[in-house]
């Protein structure tokens, strides 16, 4: 007999994407920077607890068919749709199975253990349950990766969840339990429009969030029967009592303290250097409501002394360019290097400067960090003496490092797919050109989510597998049009070759044109 949760997500599926933070490749980039030996994700073995329709590691068995990979949920629904994906593709490497988590797992274990939105949507035997799975299932050098709801930001979203819930209260429709939720919400902040002080903010930042969420995760994450936001430290708590030790979060930006030097002094003051006791600091200022945590086994040797050698057989990817050149204040040339969004990074080193803007104008293809040494020094003509190229070596993989923990550039075990340039023949990932005949939300080799949203973008898809022009595309794509079987799509463009052609811009920019 199913649990009512279970039951709750066969009859409500919940939305599962590709996310860059769950992919094994990001905690096996994390773990080398942190001076530990992570498996080869080329041949790694993956298991994810409460996988739900199988995208976050369908994507990555698909990338790697040598590794191995495991999807467990106790929603029988989810775990059909999952393998009904993963025989779509063809995949041999990956199997899902329809378990409570609470039950006694298998011997075998996992190199990569991913746990995401589980933590704090389940009672307390459970919560249990996940740590003493992942301890019992984690390979001797393994990473295991549990996202979950914190405190202080918790508090807040816990008030709205019980005034939602208080209202909702003997509904059994969820179509209906979710209307009535929005309107219980956005009445009290229409209530509380012209009031002063925080009480009108908090509604109104809420009624934001959950204007933006589709109607199943706010039946899932804010109604649900169990909600238990913890403090970090109340988690690495829990951590710790089962034999696992914090390694970092799945965001190195996270890990980052960009504050005033005094508000930095204060801090290594009252936590006393302690890196637990700064992380939890850190979350009372910065009002944090949700962690991406990587826990290790308390066995393994963490060093957060970071080396620029520990990146330097991967390969980088970035959408900085150099921007322009500027004199700072003591008269030195310094280049500005910023990507699409504006964000800006300075540096007064020219070898810097050329060799992100060498790796900024190949996005979305990765190079690898080896050849972006060579190619710059070639391009500004430095005489190649041993000594200086390993000067560079040194100045240039410590500034990717920290360019990395600020977000700014993407490391990854192996080279991508992905290709900078739309040749005359493109072709879309195979993965997701076949998945896109059943979802409009497609994973990328970047292991990020792309949503179409038309006919015309799915047939344009599916036809681009390397057979076809972009002629040839545009010849299928006025096809279906005169058949009608899609309708003409509304574009900026003349022509179909040229809508054709602007797509498919888009689907490079994201990764999705591969070699």
């Amino acid at each position: 007999m199913l649990s009512p949760a279970a039951e709750h997500y066969n009859v409500v599926p919940y939305p599962t994407g590709a996310l860059p933070s769950v992919s094994p490749e990001r905690l096996f980039v994390i773990g080398t920077i942190f001076g530990m030996n992570p498996a080869d994700v080329r041949t790694a073995r993956v298991a994810e607890i409460g996988c739900g329709n199988g995208m976050h590691i369908i994507p990555f068995a698909a990338r790697y068919p040598d590794s191995t990979c495991i999807g467990f949920d106790y929603a029988s629904h989810a775990i059909e749709e999952a393998q009904t994906t993963a025989l779509h593709l063809g995949l041999t490497n990956c199997r899902f199975e329809c378990r409570d988590i609470r039950e006694q797992f298998d011997a075998e274990t996992f190199d990569y253990i991913i746990v995401h939105g589980m933590y704090s949507w389940t009672p307390q035997e459970v919560r249990d349950a996940i740590l003493q799975t992942c301890k019992r299932l984690l390979s001797p050098n393994g990473i295991c990766f549990i996202s979950y709801n914190t405190m202080p930001g918790g508090y807040v979203r816990q008030m709205i969840r019980d005034m939602m819930v208080y209202h909702t209260a003997g509904i059994e429709s969820p179509s209906e339990k979710v209307k009535e939720a929005r309107a219980i919400l956005y009445f009290a902040a229409k209530a509380n429009e012209h009031s002063p002080g925080t009480w009108r903010s908090l509604l109104f930042d809420e009624a934001n969030r959950i204007g933006k969420y589709p109607d199943n995760v706010l039946f899932h994450d804010d109604l649900c029967d169990d909600y238990k936001p913890v403090t970090f430290t109340e988690f690495i708590t829990h951590a710790m009592h089962n034999g696992l030790q914090f390694l970092g979060e799945a965001d190195m930006v996270e890990l980052q303290l960009e504050v005033p030097e005094m508000i930095r002094n204060v801090l290594a003051t009252i936590a006393s250097n302690n890196l637990l006791a700064r992380e939890q600091y850190l979350d009372y200022i910065r009002y944090r409501r949700f962690r991406q945590t990587l826990l290790v086994h308390d066995s393994c040797v963490v060093d957060r002394n970071l080396s620029g050698d520990r990146i330097r057989s991967m390969s980088v990817a970035t959408r900085l360019r150099l921007k322009d050149t500027r004199s700072n204040e003591n008269g030195e040339l310094l280049y500005v290097l910023a990507d699409s969004a504006n964000t800006e990074v300075q540096t007064e080193d020219r070898f810097i400067a050329s060799a992100i803007d060498i790796i900024g104008k190949h996005f979305p293809r990765t190079l690898e960090i080896s050849a972006v040494v060579n190619q710059t020094i070639t391009k500004l003509d430095i005489p190649a003496d041993d000594g200086k190229v390993a000067e560079l070596w040194d100045t240039l993989s410590a500034f990717l490092l920290r360019a990395y923990c600020n977000d700014v550039v993407e490391f990854y075990p192996i080279p991508l797919l992905s290709v900078h340039t739309l040749s005359e023949n493109p072709s879309v990932w195979d993965v997701a050109r076949r998945l896109a005949s059943k979802t409009s939300v497609l994973p990328t080799p970047r292991h990020n989510s792309f949503e179409y949203s038309s006919p015309f973008e799915s047939v344009v898809i599916q036809c681009t597998d390397g057979s076809r022009t972009i002629q040839d595309i545009a010849h299928e794509v006025d096809s279906a049009i005169q058949q009608g079987i899609i309708p003409r799509p509304a574009t900026d463009t003349n022509t179909t070759v040229e809508a054709v052609r602007t797509f498919l811009q888009r689907l490079r920019d994201e990764g999705l044109i591969v070699a």
